[in-house]
């Protein structure tokens, strides 16, 4: 009798696993699919995460307890290796090599507007800034509110001899800026023009010595989730059997949808540029509002390579707050590069989100 009740429930659980692999394929292909023709599908890509976990933690189950069935888990890493690799890639560490330039990406958050801390926040970003020693630095959200004393960020941030910045909407309002810090030449800066009020791409032609490259810095349009919603999905995770916990769904998946589909047109436009320039080295910079495995990463990367995924180790969570953790920030790169030590430093929190930074070299300076 015991071994029959145990024998139905090992089935029951090996049921539940091919359940969750299959789960996890569909999170996996739900990025190939534009979000204009179903929109909750950039919901269902964010739990790709919790799939991955509970396939994993089979995977240890079954080593330990009855072996014959590990691979179902086995096959379903496997199969969805890629997307697996887009989360949470596992490179060895190297040390870059010379002659590599460092880029980074900082969504500063106005520097915490309205916050009381803001201007401690303010002198501790542009002193991070000053220290990384980054060749290129993409900002955004960078516009200065006015009640921040002190000189303005082009003034403090004089060791890179260039910078450009765009601000769109109304401004110290609803205003949002993006702006580039380099120690090479801008010589051409040009707008990829998509609609949105607040949120922008600026493709920089940048001069390194003989060679000329393309810097784009892009914010894409975000969820827009409120306090509010913060605190509903906060809810959600810390007590699934709440009543309310459907129609919460039902709002998010929703809201989050409708800006899927504004984030894919903006993507498609950044993609339609990089087409191009196919002889150009680019390199692409910012917030994406989006998961590695979304619509919007999925586009971009059929056309340029993540250097966070080829050099880093571990998911890299680049936005902590109100517990909603997602990789939203990047750094692409066309062919013509290779990656060295890409990071999320999550020693600094005077943001919603940590910096990403790498390193990149000219393949054919090797």
């Amino acid at each position: 009798m015991f071994k029959a009740t145990q024998t139905a429930f090992i089935l029951i659980l090996a049921g539940a696993n091919v359940a969750s692999v299959g789960l996890m394929l569909l999170c996996a292909l739900s990025q190939t699919v534009n979000p204009s023709i179903f929109s909750p599908l950039v919901a269902f890509g964010l739990t790709f995460p919790i799939y991955l976990f509970v396939n994993v933690a089979f995977l240890i189950f079954w080593a330990v307890f009855s072996a014959r069935y590990i691979w179902i888990s086995v096959i379903g890493l496997v199969i969805s290796f890629t997307s697996v690799r887009a989360y949470c890639p596992v490179n060895i560490p190297n040390p870059h090599p010379r002659g590599c330039i460092k880029v980074m990406s900082y969504n500063v958050k106005r520097f915490s507007a309205g916050e009381t801390r803001m201007n401690n926040h303010y002198n501790e970003i542009l002193a991070y800034l000053k220290k990384s020693d980054a060749d290129i630095v993409c900002l955004q959200e960078s516009s200065i509110p006015p009640d921040i004393f002190g000189q303005g960020l082009d003034n403090v941030l004089k060791r890179w001899a260039y910078h450009d910045s765009l601000t769109m909407g109304k401004e110290n309002v609803n205003d949002n800026t993006i702006s580039i810090y380099s120690r090479f030449p801008i010589i051409r800066r040009t707008r990829i023009k998509f609609y949105s009020p607040v949120h922008g791409s600026m493709a920089y032609t940048l001069k390194i010595g003989a060679d000329t490259i393309i810097v784009i810095n892009n914010h894409f349009v975000s969820n827009a989730i409120s306090d509010l919603d913060k605190s509903m999905y906060k809810n959600m995770v810390e007590k699934p059997g709440d009543m309310s916990m459907k129609t919460d769904i039902h709002y998010l998946v929703g809201k989050i949808g409708r800006a899927g589909v504004k984030r894919a047109e903006q993507a498609d436009s950044v993609a339609a540029f990089i087409n191009r320039h196919p002889k150009c080295p680019i390199i692409l910079c910012g917030d994406f509002n989006d998961s590695p495995i979304s619509y919007v990463h999925y586009r971009l990367t059929r056309k340029l390579k993540d250097a966070y995924v080829t050099s880093a180790f571990g998911p890299g969570i680049s936005y902590h707050e109100a517990g909603m953790y997602f990789r939203l920030d990047n750094i692409l790169c066309s062919e013509h590069w290779r990656s060295y030590n890409a990071a999320v430093d999550s020693h600094i929190s005077a943001s919603d989100h940590y910096p990403i930074s790498c390193y990149l070299k000219l393949k054919d300076k090797q």
